[in-house]
């Protein structure tokens, strides 16, 4: 068994835990509340556990390496000196980012408290960036744990199986859908689920992280033209807004179960339909063609071309 298989199937813990109850409480408060003038959603609950304070300055944290990169952010392995305790540190440059947008993934990872949703410790601004301190999940995101295992296999082209085994994912995805299940009950949609946003601990624990591109339900946000999520991973009613300036209408939070199954078929097939085109052609394809599964996407006029294309 190749090493990152190891990660997941042994040292994750993972079929052994597909045999147990990951649900996180099952009892939710939603309410509706003012905040800077528009109406949100929030979710109210009972923490399932007590949580402690987190200092919230730069002296009290030392960073230790780089564990990912974005295009605005990069995230640490941490220290919390206080503490003694290693943690995540997501560093945002704040010169190109939206603000409003900061502020709602701030309260929405503050709010929910899930076993299957990335924890949230404390944030704070350090010169010209927010720091977001988190749980630490020691395997990295799913993605990354995918690309370890595929170049242990030789590249995508030696793949002749399924990338991960049927038990694996199954655990990944009853684990996902169980936080989906606990911000949709609060009428929260993720609007970003993708294997570089699902991150394993050596436990086993599988957590949703980045809630950036999320929305409230209740909110007119649901109809806005630019969707900060991955064209890829896009169901065909957020594909159809992002393409069509006339084109009126809402998603719901449909719109993260299909971003699930296409986290599915990628963790089968090694990666997402139409994941090395541009974005244009990836949401005209979304939209013009059946939904992919495992026989059409391995197709070559499906995946290259685009079936009606």
């Amino acid at each position: 068994m190749a090493e990152s298989e190891t990660e997941l199937e042994e040292s994750g813990k993972l079929s052994e835990m597909s045999q147990q109850d990951v649900s996180g409480p099952s009892s939710m408060e939603v309410s509706v509340m003012e905040e800077s003038g528009e109406s949100s959603s929030q979710i109210h609950h009972q923490q399932h556990v007590e949580e402690s304070s987190w200092p919230s300055s730069r002296e009290d944290y030392r960073l230790v390496e780089i564990i990912g990169n974005g295009a605005i952010s990069t995230v640490y392995r941490g220290v919390c000196v206080e503490r003694r305790e290693i943690c995540a540190i997501k560093r945002i440059n704040l010169e190109n980012y939206d603000l409003a947008q900061l502020g709602k993934e701030i309260r929405a990872l503050k709010i929910c408290r899930h076993t299957n949703i990335v924890s949230y410790y404390t944030s704070f601004y350090v010169g010209g960036n927010m720091w977001v301190v988190m749980r630490l999940l020691d395997r990295g995101s799913l993605r990354q744990i995918m690309d370890r295992l595929i170049t242990s296999m030789g590249g995508r082209n030696a793949l002749t199986r399924g990338l991960l085994t049927q038990p694996v994912i199954a655990t990944i995805l009853k684990q996902i859908l169980a936080g989906l299940e606990y911000i949709h009950d609060g009428e929260l949609i993720h609007g970003d689920v993708k294997t570089s946003n699902i991150l394993i601990s050596s436990e086993g624990n599988v957590q949703l992280a980045d809630f950036g591109p999320s929305v409230w339900v209740e909110s007119e946000e649901r109809t806005r033209k630019s969707m900060p999520g991955t064209a890829c991973y896009m169901a065909p009613e957020i594909a159809v807004l992002q393409m069509d300036d006339l084109k009126k209408g809402a998603y719901t939070c449909n719109a993260d179960i299909w971003s699930l199954g296409i986290t599915a078929l990628e963790m089968v097939t090694g990666y997402p339909p139409y994941y090395n085109k541009v974005a244009s052609m990836t949401l005209k394809w979304i939209q013009q063609n059946d939904p992919p599964s495992l026989e059409t996407y391995q197709t070559r006029d499906y995946h290259e071309y685009g079936k009606k294309y």
